[in-house]
């Protein structure tokens, strides 16, 4: 602010000092917020309460070993370790136990009327793939048996020449249903 006076004292055109005046103004503006700022913070922080805890933490001194070897110091560590797995055990099927109450009250019901499903769904009009094999079976031995009736009809007949089927073969496969019919 003293460089701002001394300015104002130099200026030679009244444009000069009033922009020298419009900056101290500014300046000292500024200032005396930061002063009230300052002294609100002041108070503020005087009147604060401070709240110390102080604890004291046992130490926790190291175990003494017993020195202990052989077969009571394994058998002692085994009963120990079958503790902890049991433990663990537990605690697993704790975490299990609510899904396992979820999983019932949703599956039994469900498990139960699914046979009944599939059951409704199968009509008996459906073939089986036995049924199909059969009938499959049962076509083909009787071409079997054609072919060697109209092979036999040609020896026969003397002929060398391969006959074609005979119209009653035809008419027969013609005929002829499938079972899943």
């Amino acid at each position: 602010m003293a460089v701002l006076e001394q300015l104002l004292d130099r200026a030679g055109s009244i444009r000069d000092i009033v922009a020298v005046e419009r900056q101290l103004t500014d300046r000292e503006a500024r200032l005396n917020s930061l002063l009230r700022q300052q002294a609100y913070l002041a108070d503020q922080t005087s009147l604060s309460t401070i709240t110390v805890h102080l604890q004291r933490h046992p130490v926790d001194e190291p175990e003494e070993e017993d020195g202990e070897d052989g077969f009571l110091a394994g058998l002692s560590a085994g009963w120990a370790a079958l503790g902890t797995v049991a433990v663990g055990l537990a605690t697993v099927a704790g975490a299990l136990l609510p899904f396992l109450g979820v999983a019932l009250v949703l599956g039994v019901p469900g498990w139960l009327l699914v046979p009944e499903t599939l059951e409704q769904r199968r009509t008996p009009d459906t073939v089986s793939d036995t049924e199909v094999a059969d009938a499959a079976a049962e076509v083909i031995a009787g071409l079997l048996g054609d072919v060697r009736a109209l092979k036999a009809e040609a020896k026969r007949a003397g002929t060398t020449e391969q006959p074609g089927l005979p119209a009653r073969v035809v008419s027969r496969l013609r005929g002829r249903r499938s079972p899943s019919r």
